[in-house]
């Protein structure tokens, strides 16, 4: 523990843990399923095959703008499609004594409107706000979308 105090790099880490920072992120997301659906009717029970792999890049500034890009790619027929992409500008409010409070919009830009594989939203609004109690951290959540 004294050798840590006397590490002027290790004060510097612990002091500045809670100052905002500019990062890149990069994310691979694979599954076997076009929608999230909990539908469990007869008509609505698919078996579904195809793999779909959603590479994204993200952007966030210190300051706390972001911007994010989403592609959705199917593999049909063994061969890899693109078949919608996302844009996603954000802000996210982290210095409030009382709660921190983020807002973002998604605009999905569709290859094919009338492929099933496409979404039907096509712009989402969502909004949140969280509390900074201590002992507990109650938020709420709101979200459109067209």
């Amino acid at each position: 523990m004294d050798s840590l105090l006397k590490n002027d790099e290790m004060m510097k880490m612990i002091n500045d843990i809670d100052k905002p920072l500019s990062y890149v992120r990069i994310n691979v997301g694979v599954g076997n399923k076009l929608y999230s659906e909990n539908n469990k009717s007869i008509e609505s029970l698919e078996n579904n095959k195809h793999l779909i792999v959603s590479p994204s890049a993200e952007y966030h500034h210190k300051s706390g703008f972001g911007l994010a890009f989403t592609s959705y790619i199917i593999s049909e027929n063994s061969k890899p499609n693109f078949y919608q992409y996302a844009l996603s500008p954000s802000y996210n409010y982290t210095r409030g004594r009382i709660a921190d409070a983020s807002i973002s919009y998604t605009h999905y830009f569709i290859k094919d409107v009338y492929d099933p594989s496409s979404s039907p939203i096509q712009d989402d609004f969502y909004g949140s706000v969280l509390f900074k109690k201590p002992w507990l951290k109650p938020g709420i959540s709101a979200g459109y979308s067209s």
